[in-house]
């Protein structure tokens, strides 16, 4: 990955693994300061021309994939501000697994959990006693749709 304002080979530069290891790929992210845009690059020792050994990097454009990201995060950032926010409880589960995903702060305080409640079983935690999905989930109704 060329760069802006280097003289020599940047300190990041995959060559140093590929040398102890030229068998594995390396792949990696970076910012890239001539073009002002991200790429994940990979990189490979090949043989080129009379079996000589030399690195083929190449490298996919990952800006609009990180501002995305970026923006989803903002997102999720705000609806759970929104839902912490909400004079109600809320718990998100996965349909599949039954495992929490967000609980709002207020469903956190009437039931006395803490933060390490995200990725439990719902019915394990704010059920006593259940041994199974309980049978008024609304999972199973939602399911069938």
């Amino acid at each position: 990955m060329i760069q802006k304002g280097f003289s020599e080979r940047c300190p990041f530069c995959p060559v140093f693994k590929l040398e102890r290891d030229p068998g594995t790929p390396v792949v990696w992210e970076a910012y890239n300061t001539v073009t002002g845009r991200y790429y994940k690059n990979t990189d490979s020792v090949i043989a080129w021309g009379y079996g000589r050994k030399v690195q083929l990097q190449y490298a996919i454009d990952m800006t609009n994939i990180k501002a995305a990201q970026a923006e989803a995060a903002n997102m999720l950032g705000i609806l759970k501000n929104i839902l912490n926010g909400m004079d109600a409880y809320v718990y998100v589960s996965d349909m599949k697994t039954d495992r929490i995903l967000f609980i709002n702060n207020r469903m956190k305080e009437a039931f006395g959990l803490g933060e390490e409640i995200v990725g439990k079983v719902c019915w394990k935690v704010l059920q006593d006693g259940f041994t199974e999905r309980c049978s008024f989930c609304p999972n199973f109704a939602l399911e069938k749709n």
